[in-house]
Protein backbone atom coordinates (compact mmCIF):
# COMPACT_ATOMS: atom_id res chain seq x y z
CA UNK A 1 0.00 0.00 0.00
CA UNK A 2 1.25 3.85 -0.95
CA UNK A 3 2.47 5.33 1.92
CA UNK A 4 -0.25 8.30 1.53
CA UNK A 5 -3.02 5.85 1.70
CA UNK A 6 -2.34 3.99 4.55
CA UNK A 7 -1.89 7.60 6.28
CA UNK A 8 -5.12 8.50 4.66
CA UNK A 9 -6.81 4.94 6.08
CA UNK A 10 -5.88 5.85 9.28
CA UNK A 11 -6.96 10.04 9.54
CA UNK A 12 -9.97 9.44 7.26
CA UNK A 13 -12.37 10.88 10.05
CA UNK A 14 -9.84 14.30 10.28
CA UNK A 15 -9.19 15.22 6.72
CA UNK A 16 -11.18 18.18 6.68
CA UNK A 17 -9.45 19.77 10.36
CA UNK A 18 -6.78 21.85 8.80
CA UNK A 19 -8.84 24.34 6.74
CA UNK A 20 -12.03 23.94 8.94
CA UNK A 21 -10.94 27.21 10.60
CA UNK A 22 -10.31 29.11 7.66
CA UNK A 23 -13.73 27.90 6.57
CA UNK A 24 -15.73 29.35 9.64
CA UNK A 25 -13.52 32.75 9.29
CA UNK A 26 -14.00 32.94 5.60
CA UNK A 27 -18.16 32.53 6.04
CA UNK A 28 -18.53 34.76 8.99
CA UNK A 29 -16.73 37.48 7.20
CA UNK A 30 -19.09 37.02 4.16
CA UNK A 31 -22.45 35.80 5.79
CA UNK A 32 -21.91 36.71 10.11
CA UNK A 33 -23.44 39.37 11.78
CA UNK A 34 -22.56 37.86 15.34
CA UNK A 35 -19.29 38.73 16.93
CA UNK A 36 -17.16 35.60 16.18
CA UNK A 37 -16.89 34.46 20.35
CA UNK A 38 -20.77 34.99 20.57
CA UNK A 39 -20.99 31.93 18.10
CA UNK A 40 -18.25 29.91 19.67
CA UNK A 41 -19.84 30.15 23.15
CA UNK A 42 -22.07 26.85 22.57
CA UNK A 43 -18.81 25.02 21.56
CA UNK A 44 -16.92 26.66 24.56
CA UNK A 45 -19.57 25.64 27.15
CA UNK A 46 -19.82 22.15 25.79
CA UNK A 47 -15.96 21.85 25.94
CA UNK A 48 -15.71 23.26 29.22
CA UNK A 49 -18.70 20.78 30.93
CA UNK A 50 -17.99 17.54 29.01
CA UNK A 51 -19.69 15.37 26.35
CA UNK A 52 -21.05 11.59 26.42
CA UNK A 53 -19.02 9.48 24.03
CA UNK A 54 -20.37 7.72 21.14
CA UNK A 55 -19.93 4.28 20.62
CA UNK A 56 -18.57 4.61 17.31
CA UNK A 57 -15.90 7.16 18.94
CA UNK A 58 -15.15 4.97 21.53
CA UNK A 59 -14.67 1.22 19.25
CA UNK A 60 -12.36 3.78 16.38
CA UNK A 61 -10.23 4.89 19.42
CA UNK A 62 -9.85 1.83 20.60
CA UNK A 63 -9.33 0.34 16.99
CA UNK A 64 -6.57 3.13 16.46
CA UNK A 65 -4.45 2.70 19.55
CA UNK A 66 -2.15 -0.15 18.28
CA UNK A 67 -0.84 1.86 15.05
CA UNK A 68 -1.02 5.08 16.69
CA UNK A 69 -0.46 4.71 20.41
CA UNK A 70 3.77 5.53 19.67
CA UNK A 71 3.86 8.67 17.96
CA UNK A 72 4.39 11.82 19.87
CA UNK A 73 2.01 13.41 21.79
CA UNK A 74 -0.48 10.92 21.44
CA UNK A 75 0.06 8.83 24.76
CA UNK A 76 -0.15 11.82 26.62
CA UNK A 77 -3.03 13.44 25.00
CA UNK A 78 -5.35 10.83 23.29
CA UNK A 79 -4.03 7.35 24.69
CA UNK A 80 -3.43 8.38 28.68
CA UNK A 81 -7.50 7.18 28.96
CA UNK A 82 -8.99 5.51 26.56
CA UNK A 83 -13.17 5.81 26.64
CA UNK A 84 -15.67 4.24 26.67
CA UNK A 85 -18.92 4.59 25.07
CA UNK A 86 -20.89 7.08 27.36
CA UNK A 87 -18.06 8.03 29.61
CA UNK A 88 -17.72 11.99 30.05
CA UNK A 89 -14.94 13.28 28.47
CA UNK A 90 -13.76 16.66 29.41
CA UNK A 91 -10.84 18.43 26.31
CA UNK A 92 -8.41 21.22 26.34
CA UNK A 93 -10.41 22.03 23.59
CA UNK A 94 -13.09 24.75 25.28
CA UNK A 95 -8.91 26.57 25.71
CA UNK A 96 -8.67 26.27 21.98
CA UNK A 97 -12.56 27.39 21.46
CA UNK A 98 -11.85 30.35 23.85
CA UNK A 99 -8.32 31.25 21.64
CA UNK A 100 -10.31 31.21 18.51
CA UNK A 101 -13.46 33.28 19.71
CA UNK A 102 -10.62 35.97 20.89
CA UNK A 103 -8.34 35.79 17.59
CA UNK A 104 -11.42 35.78 14.56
Amino acid sequence: MRPWRRAFALVWDAVTVPGVIAGWEALHAKFGSLPFGDLMEPAIEIAERGHAVASIVAYKWAAAIPELKDQPGNSRYVYAARPRTGDQRVDALSRSCKDLARAC
